[in-house]
């Protein structure tokens, strides 16, 4: 059973992910939800994943609030994506639940300290709230069992042509944690982009026809209402999910990852070595490698992302 905290902000595919990864109890344990800005703003975010939460009855979820804005770059969020209120246009009833009062940092700091070498850190938002967690609290580095972070690629991006939105919103807290040494897994676009469902996978959804189910084909048929309707809708936050759960349906390969902070065209761009190049930087030789996902075996996590939604 791998203890994880889920740092996100819902919108529509964190909606998703958050419901696969509380149907995939047997697996994993969630200590708590932590949000932060992104697709829309913190309050949005954080009222969307209580939410999401009580809509399926999840009882003894912890959900912490977190950074409302990055480290260093202005505010950017993407509710041109994800309709006004973060997920699309289902309305879901005012949440009865509270936030914790300990704020999303401190909550990661302090599972973390009490589980030495335990948990695990899935982000798939900006990474601001992890990024604020390893400067306050520098000694949970040496206590983190892994980061699963959803974001960059090896070379390319969806919010510019070079980066990724969930790096592009906070490359500076992103540098952080790449820069962190901590154990990192990469899911990033290379991936997701080949994790859109079939039409059979779909119809699977439909079969199972509970609470989550049904809010996730709404939160599918938004995606396809607002773009073109033929358009692969790629579960981008799910496949980090699915990391967590099964390793095996990616295959990896480690790499040395920077983020890129300055560049005009290419600011919050992930710059992966390949292992290839001539000239070797000795700055990085001490560096831990990012484990990298590369290809996604999409029936296997399909079969994965089913299983959870049978389980709600």
């Amino acid at each position: 059973m791998v203890k994880v905290i889920f740092d996100t902000d819902p919108g529509l595919d964190d909606a998703i992910a958050l419901f696969f990864m509380l149907g995939r109890s047997d697996k994993l344990e969630p200590l708590a939800i932590t949000t932060v800005f992104g697709n829309v703003s913190i309050e949005k975010t954080t009222e969307n994943a209580l939410k999401l939460v009580e809509s399926i009855k999840k009882e003894g979820i912890s959900v912490h609030s977190g950074a409302s804005h990055p480290l260093v770059r202005d505010l950017t969020t993407g509710e041109f994506i994800h309709g006004d209120s973060g997920l699309g246009d289902v309305e879901l009833d005012k949440p009865k639940k509270q936030i914790e009062d300990t704020k999303a940092a401190v909550c990661m700091a302090e599972y973390v300290l009490k589980h030495p070498g335990e948990v695990t850190i899935i982000t798939v938002g900006p990474m601001t709230n992890l990024g604020l967690a390893m400067r306050l609290f520098p000694e949970i580095k040496d206590n983190l069992k892994e980061v699963i972070v959803m974001g960059g690629s090896v070379g390319f991006g969806n919010r510019t042509a070079s980066a990724e939105y969930n790096i592009f919103a906070d490359p500076h807290a992103a540098h952080i944690v790449f820069e962190s040494n901590v154990p990192i897994t990469m899911i990033g676009l290379d991936v997701t982009k080949k994790s859109s469902p079939s039409k059979e996978h779909i119809e699977q959804l439909q079969e199972i026809d509970n609470k989550a189910s049904s809010l996730a084909l709404k939160f599918l048929d938004f995606y396809r209402k607002k773009f073109d309707k033929d358009k692969n809708i790629a579960l981008h936050d799910a496949c980090a999910v699915a990391y967590a759960i099964d390793p095996s349906i990616f295959t990896t390969k480690e790499m040395d990852v920077r983020v890129e902070l300055t560049g005009t065209h290419t600011f919050g761009r992930t710059v992966c070595s390949k292992g290839q190049e001539e000239v070797v930087d000795e700055s990085r030789k001490e560096k831990r490698p990012v484990n990298v996902a590369l290809e996604i075996d999409r029936e296997k996590f399909f079969k994965e992302l089913i299983e959870g939604y049978r389980r709600l």
